[in-house]
């Protein structure tokens, strides 16, 4: 297959090392791929894929299908928090909406959205016709309480692991946090990595048990700010009181489960779910 190769010329690495000697690609899979300007000598775009040549982060789209477990639930949840390589990293944050990190977790309205061209700028933009998720947020054509943006163009896994993969909803949430389904415990240093809470997550359910995940106490992220070190993830699911805001899972240490409000343009990381195949 023919190739087009383009060279970076002398001016331009010697303009990027001037204001940044290094640049960030961002795969679809959530990493950031760190590059020394002063290293790079040629890219090349494969010919045929106009997706790929519109595109540089395509170049990196080799994205690896997570491990997934059956806890005999009515969703398969992957192992690894989305961006991760093993259930012991925080992989990485997302606000809702969106499907790709902002560099330095630089989250708040100013830089919502903007992947989709988003004139959102402060919190009562939210809702109007500068918003591109206006559709799916309560009194728009597609909102759904239960299912929200889950499969949709703005859910997050279904754009990086495909169509058989979604954000968990607030329901599926409360399957797995049903102490009839699974246990929950709480654990520090997980693995003997060093800070590394979270929670071990046991099935219960006859023919399942002892199948587990792990999930670690990664927090949200605002304004370049972390939260507490309690679990926090995304649903996919709107919020019923404010066109800003979606829902959020969250456990703390003494066990206790709530469903959050959080604006959309903080973050959180994503535990994707996997259909169950249909007979």
């Amino acid at each position: 297959m023919k190739k087009i190769a383009f060279l970076l010329s002398l001016f331009i690495i010697s303009a990027l090392a001037q204001a940044q000697n290094m640049m960030y690609i961002h795969t679809k899979s959530g990493k950031a791929i760190e590059v020394n300007v002063e290293d790079v000598y040629e890219i090349n775009f494969e010919q045929g894929s106009d997706k790929l040549m519109g595109n540089a982060r395509e170049l990196f789209n080799k994205v690896e299908t997570p491990e997934y477990v059956d806890l005999g639930l009515s969703v398969l949840w992957a192992t690894t928090n989305l961006g991760a390589e093993s259930p012991t990293e925080m992989g990485n944050y997302y606000a809702w909406g969106e499907s790709e990190p902002q560099l330095n977790n630089a989250y708040s309205w100013s830089t919502y959205l903007r992947e989709f061209g988003c004139p959102i700028s402060k919190y009562a933009d939210c809702g109007t016709d500068k918003d591109p998720l206006k559709a799916y947020i309560n009194g728009g054509e597609k909102y759904d309480l239960n299912n929200g943006i889950a499969g949709s163009e703005f859910d997050v896994a279904t754009i990086i692991l495909g169509e058989q993969w979604h954000m968990p909803t607030v329901s599926e949430f409360k399957e797995l946090s049903n102490f009839d389904n699974c246990t929950w415990k709480y654990v520090q240093n997980y693995n003997d990595v060093e800070g590394l809470n979270g929670f071990i997550i046991v099935s219960k359910i006859e023919g399942y048990k002892g199948a587990s995940i792990f999930m670690p106490c990664a927090g949200s992220i605002n304004d370049g700010n972390t939260s507490d070190g309690s679990l926090y993830y995304w649903t996919a699911c709107p919020s019923e009181f404010s066109k800003g805001g979606a829902q959020d899972f969250r456990m703390n240490s003494s066990l206790k489960s709530t469903f959050g409000f959080l604006n959309r343009n903080n973050a959180t990381p994503i535990r994707a779910v996997k259909n169950k195949a249909t007979k």
